[in-house]
């Protein structure tokens, strides 16, 4: 499979991984499941990473921020980005007990029920009027990440990636 490096989710990876993590993911699976924790880690890595900024280009102080290796920067952007996947899951199920506890069981599920139908009517809405823009412009096809992905879990395998420019 063919990937950009200057697609969304490339520059998610690069941003959110280092680098070198293009270079180093040869194989769709694990950089599919990297992006998913990228995206759910956006927030915490955005504000590590805006702190390290601010304490690496303060010009009112003396004080030298320690030099950091790529190594220990790909560690700490794992932390982070699966932190904040723990973050979401853990308000996530908060809500979710809270409701349940405030309102009952039943009201609790109508409005999971209501709430999903939403985001749902939404998710296919966005979708169709994708669909008519890219029918209308009729460009060259490339490849979907989701949907390599579903076609690699069905058919037992992952497939290579290559990148381009």
């Amino acid at each position: 499979m063919k990937l950009k490096r200057n697609s969304w989710h490339g520059k998610l990876n690069s941003f959110t991984w280092g680098k070198g993590y293009l270079e180093d993911v040869d194989c769709l699976c694990p950089y599919f499941w990297g992006t998913v924790a990228a995206i759910l880690g956006f927030p915490l890595t955005l504000l590590a990473k805006g702190i390290i900024y601010l304490i690496e280009h303060i010009p009112s102080t003396n004080w030298s921020a320690p030099t950091i290796s790529e190594n220990t920067r790909h560690k700490i952007a794992v932390v982070t980005a699966y932190s904040g996947l723990a973050l979401g899951v853990y308000i996530l199920t908060y809500i979710i007990v809270s409701s349940i506890v405030t309102f009952g069981l039943l009201q609790t599920l109508i409005w999971i029920g209501i709430v999903t139908g939403i985001v749902a009517l939404v998710v296919v809405f966005s979708v169709g009027v994708v669909k008519i823009i890219e029918s209308l412009e009729r460009r060259e096809k490339r490849p979907n990440l989701l949907i390599e992905m579903f076609k690699a879990k069905k058919n037992k395998h992952c497939p290579l990636v290559s990148w381009i420019d």
